[in-house]
């Protein structure tokens, strides 16, 4: 096709969007929710690959890795929602918080990391900042696929959830990256463990504020700014920034 012919038909196209010809609209609400929620994982991808902490054969390995957490997070909701009945409801909104949600999050994302954490023909494990820098990738390609769903479902969650569950998501990436880099280059006793455990634990303190009744944002919100000044403490003081292809 010509491009100005394919420049004519795209100006065309945004006209019918911007006169709210229906389906237009439709479509186009639809292509920019995904664009908008996937941007972070985009990014940071391309942070990656500047830095050498990963190739272009790892874009759809990441985004597929992360689609698999998702959906086995979704799945373990599915398994455990049905035991809230077997609780108080004083202590139902901790145990959505921390059972339904922090636990298989954080555990299906950390699986997910794990395929990408070595290298090279002895698979030795990867310098720890790139395999922070990888978890971060795929934390966010798992947090954009969280925000495709929420919009569709609560399309007025969307602000909250991008400008808090994003960076919240990416920082726990690096506390429980953190522990899986010590396991791996450390052996089974390596110290850290209470990076995992803080992970859960502010996820599920995240979760919670909005699992009680009315509902405290500012718990969630503070909880995402404490993540994520960890993790920048936690980035700045990991090992180089040696990069390694793989």
């Amino acid at each position: 096709m010509d491009a100005g012919v394919l420049i004519k038909k795209t100006i065309v196209f945004f006209l019918l969007v911007l006169k709210g010809k229906g389906r237009y609209s439709f479509l186009m609400t639809s292509v920019t929710l995904v664009f908008f929620s996937l941007l972070p994982f985009l990014a940071w991808f391309f942070y990656c690959l500047i830095h050498k902490h990963a190739v272009m054969l790892h874009l759809p390995g990441f985004f597929g890795a992360a689609l698999i957490a998702a959906a086995f997070s979704v799945a373990a909701r599915f398994v455990l929602e049905p035991f809230a009945v077997f609780f108080p409801p004083a202590v139902l909104p901790l145990f959505t918080a921390l059972a339904v949600t922090a636990i298989p999050e954080e555990a299906t994302k950390l699986l997910a990391v794990i395929p990408f954490s070595r290298s090279g023909p002895g698979r030795s494990p990867l310098p720890e900042r790139t395999l922070l820098a990888r978890a971060v990738c795929i934390s966010l390609a798992f947090s954009s696929l969280e925000n495709i769903f929420f919009a569709a479902k609560f399309p007025g969650s969307l602000p909250l959830r991008f400008s808090t569950a994003v960076p919240l998501h990416a920082s726990l990436a690096v506390f429980s990256a953190c522990w899986l880099s010590g396991r791996l280059n450390r052996g089974r006793f390596a110290p850290g463990f209470r990076m995992l455990v803080a992970a859960i634990c502010l996820h599920a303190l995240y979760a919670l504020g909005f699992e009680l009744r009315p509902i405290f944002a500012g718990l969630s919100v503070f909880t995402a700014a404490v993540a994520f000044i960890g993790a920048v403490v936690l980035w700045n003081t990991c090992g180089d920034d040696d990069g390694q292809r793989s």
